[in-house]
């Protein structure tokens, strides 16, 4: 199998950044499994091998006079697209961020969101300058507030319908205490990896209050849930960003943010 790349429709221009900022209807395939990853006018071959439910593995070649290996990527759970986003001549590739896999959320809930990379000199790194984008409108952070509320509703509400014949758990809604859904660091994470970290964080300050806790991300070893604070999620939630091999383009585009600009990497 060979992934072939089509010519882009346009930019990014929505904070979100998912494939539809770069598919459209008359988005064409190439006719040839050849490309320039580099621009360096020597075409590419591009290899996928599939290693099962895990995902893919791509193996770039440069096709010079003694073919090389530039580099591989490999992916988990999803396969990547190869195109000229900006019209350089040169292909990036889509692939998805996989640094939130399993956290706090079952993996169809996981937020994966799109990134964009580029060939540097012998590795695949974020395109950043194809990833910023403008922050959400005024109007887009109202609707997203309303669905981050409507989403914990839901988790309340399905979590009473589950333990409502369970008197022996110990968690019962107070009203200084909510479920946190997966919806808000998903969003915050497409911001985020849009150059719009500040606007994730003042969003998150705006919609969960100081004095409010969430009751579903730490669990003590006998069971019971505990209360999470505002400050306690921020930090769990920094630490796991931590972890993301794309870390240094990341405090990049939120040089801005002290919260992104003084995170240290960590290791999977």
């Amino acid at each position: 199998m060979f992934s072939v790349h089509g010519k882009p429709i346009r930019k990014i221009r929505t904070f979100d950044g998912d494939t539809a900022d770069y598919f459209s209807n008359s988005t064409r395939p190439g006719s040839s499994p050849l490309t320039d990853i580099d621009g360096d006018g020597i075409p590419e071959l591009i290899i996928a091998h599939n290693i099962g439910n895990s995902g893919n593995e791509y193996e770039i070649y440069s096709l010079a006079k003694k073919a090389k290996l530039l580099t591989t990527w490999r992916t988990s759970r999803s396969s990547v697209e190869f195109m000229d986003v900006d019209g350089d001549g040169k292909c990036e590739v889509l692939a998805r961020e996989y640094c939130f896999f399993g956290w706090e959320a079952c993996n169809a809930n996981t937020p994966i969101p799109l990134v964009i990379l580029k060939f540097d000199s012998t590795k695949l790194v974020m395109a950043t300058d194809l990833m910023r984008c403008p922050a959400p409108s005024v109007s887009q952070r109202e609707k997203m507030l309303v669905s981050w509320r409507k989403a914990c509703d839901s988790a309340e509400a399905t979590f009473k319908q589950l333990h409502k014949d369970d008197k022996c758990h110990r968690y019962r809604s107070k009203p200084c205490m909510f479920r946190l859904s997966f919806e808000i660091w998903s969003d915050m994470l497409n911001l985020i990896y849009s150059g719009n970290a500040k606007t994730a964080f003042s969003m998150l300050d705006e919609f969960w209050k100081p004095a409010t806790y969430v009751s579903n991300l730490e669990i003590r070893e006998d069971g019971v849930e505990v209360k999470t604070s505002r400050e306690t999620f921020k930090k769990m939630f920094l630490k796991q960003l931590a972890h993301s091999p794309h870390l240094n383009e990341i405090k990049e585009m939120n040089s801005n943010d002290p919260l992104i600009r003084n995170l240290k990497q960590l290791k999977n």
